[in-house]
């Protein structure tokens, strides 16, 4: 049975890079020629000059659209205001978002997945939304969720 759930054990820190780096632990196995309902629950900090970029990376010949709620860039607080943004992004696309001036935030991403004649790894990727000499963390607690739906 292929797993459905991954929880982030350690956090992972970027540094000074807009460079889409793969989450070292938010990735599972899918199958070829699958469907997959997807959610992400990102627990992220970074200083408001670097906040934060997602991505994602999947097998070839698969095709995702996604979408995230999160807080808006360059957010001062965790009470800023969430950036609803569910405006349909694809596979190779990144979204930026806030990181809570270094204060722990959450984002929900979600999507369906669609795998081709390959099976292999659906994996979060992340990196600054802008070059800053800060660290830029997603922390221990997120998840990834994957549910098979055909």
């Amino acid at each position: 049975m292929i797993p459905n759930i991954v929880v982030k054990g350690t956090t992972q820190t970027v540094n000074n890079s807009i460079v889409l780096v793969p989450d070292d632990e938010l990735f599972l196995p899918v199958e070829a020629g699958a469907v997959y309902d997807v959610t992400a629950w990102l627990v992220h900090s970074s200083a408001i000059a670097g906040d934060i970029a997602i991505g994602w990376t999947a097998p070839a010949g698969s095709t995702f659209t996604w979408g995230v709620q999160g807080p808006a860039t360059s957010a001062t607080t965790t009470a800023t205001a969430s950036e609803s943004n569910f405006q349909q992004r694809n596979l190779g696309d990144s979204a930026g978002l806030g990181g809570g001036a270094g204060t722990a935030v959450c984002t929900d991403a979600r999507g369906v997945l669609t795998t081709g004649s390959t099976a292999g790894t659906l994996r979060v990727t992340f990196a600054q939304n802008t070059i800053n000499v800060s660290d830029t963390q997603v922390r221990a607690g997120s998840t990834l969720r994957i549910k098979r739906v055909a």
